[in-house]
């Protein structure tokens, strides 16, 4: 019983070594390919955003249980979002939401979701919906006056008529 179990713990030991060694390289490497994505933001060349985006989510895929991997995700689809790449965008968020529904990042990541239907998809339709599941799931985030407002300005055709309305009616507050 000994000669077998032996050599089945130590590959279990080499083996949780080996893929705690690729974690910590993987997760290096993105923090190398983020610094130099920050360190030069204004021109950031298209594939080395796209490099990033294979790293996070390669990253995701190998460490799936992984504290890291909610943050990757979301910062993958704000790359993909800010490379207007919504559906891709959305993915990666609805991916995060339903892989990893207790972490931080899951309501900050549905509301970006109505975002980026609305800012970058130009789907004000998707985005009220998205707005709408964000309110009702997540009703005590601090983002929910925001995605109201947010749903409000959505639903107006002129964005300065809502601010003149707005305005006089901060106004009949103050008298």
């Amino acid at each position: 019983m000994k000669r077998i179990l032996v050599p089945i713990l130590a590959f279990g030991i080499f083996f949780s070594c080996s893929t705690s060694d690729n974690r910590t390289k993987s997760a290096e490497k993105i923090a190398e390919m983020e610094h130099i994505v920050l360190t030069d933001a204004h021109s950031i060349k298209p594939e080395t955003a796209d490099s990033l985006v294979v790293m996070y989510q390669n990253f995701v895929k190998e460490n799936p249980q992984d504290s890291l991997s909610p943050a990757y995700l979301f910062r993958a689809a704000d790359i993909l979002a800010n490379r207007k790449e919504c559906l891709k965008a959305i993915d990666l968020l609805d991916k995060l939401v339903k892989d990893y529904p207790k972490s931080s990042y899951a309501p900050e990541a549905s509301f970006l979701k109505g975002v980026i239907f609305q800012d970058v998809c130009l789907n004000k339709e998707k985005a009220e919906e998205s707005f709408n599941e964000f309110i009702a799931k997540y009703p005590d985030s601090p983002l929910v006056n925001d995605a109201k407002g947010l749903l409000i300005l959505n639903k107006t055709e002129d964005e300065f008529e809502l601010i003149r309305q707005w305005e006089e009616k901060a106004e009949k507050e103050n008298q």
